[in-house]
């Protein structure tokens, strides 16, 4: 979910997810769905989201963004994401990504472990208080904490997918999407809006599925 994001890092920043307003891809944008809601002072979000059997040789990639955002939706703030990511810039291998925006406004991408396909992950992203550092989960187990950043909640929690390339094919499910208030309780919600040029429809209570081209 948010603007510029996996930007070519190994040497550059690494991918810039998808569109310019709230994207992983960034200027590689050619799809985006996110399923949102405005939560006032978010601290965090998290569900389960199928990787199903995901596309190789898109360029930069497809991802699933799972993450909270400083603005209300549309999300044109910082924020703080993570979910799977698979494409040239992971030379096609199925893995975790985390990315956040930093203090200056750059935006900083991490991969973190493989992943396998048509497997349900149980993927969060939120503040620890206590710590000041915000962390992406993967089954409850932290996989990664970032360094100090200049938010600390935000007011839009998202889930849904991005990817880059004219057509690409897009299918992500979130399943059990809760958020977390500021209070530390974790509450199960239905998304209240979309954002994107593809398409978001709901399956279930709690649930959705972001695809495309529609």
């Amino acid at each position: 979910m948010t603007r510029n994001r996996f930007m070519v890092t190994v040497g550059l920043t690494i991918l810039s997810l998808l569109l310019s307003v709230s994207s992983a891809l960034a200027q590689y944008i050619a799809a985006q769905a996110f399923a949102t809601k405005e939560v006032y002072h978010a601290k965090g979000v998290k569900a389960y989201i199928w990787t199903a059997v995901q596309p190789s040789g898109w360029n930069p990639g497809i991802a699933s963004p799972l993450g909270v955002c400083t603005t209300n939706p549309p999300c044109t703030g910082s924020f703080f994401e993570t979910g799977f990511a698979k494409g040239t810039v992971t030379g096609n291998v199925l893995q975790q990504y985390v990315a956040y925006t930093l203090p200056d406004g750059q935006t900083a991408n991490r991969f973190l472990d493989n992943l396998s396909d048509n497997t349900w992950y149980a993927f969060q992203s939120s503040y620890n208080t206590p710590l000041h550092r915000w962390q992406a989960f993967r089954y409850g187990v932290v996989k990664f904490t970032a360094p100090s950043l200049a938010f600390e909640d935000g007011f839009m929690v998202a889930c849904g997918g991005e990817g880059g390339g004219p057509g690409i094919p897009m299918a992500v499910e979130c399943n059990s999407t809760q958020y977390q208030s500021q209070a530390g309780t974790w509450s199960l919600y239905n998304y209240s809006g979309t954002q994107g040029n593809y398409c978001v429809y709901k399956p279930y209570d709690y649930g959705s599925v972001s695809w495309g081209p529609c």
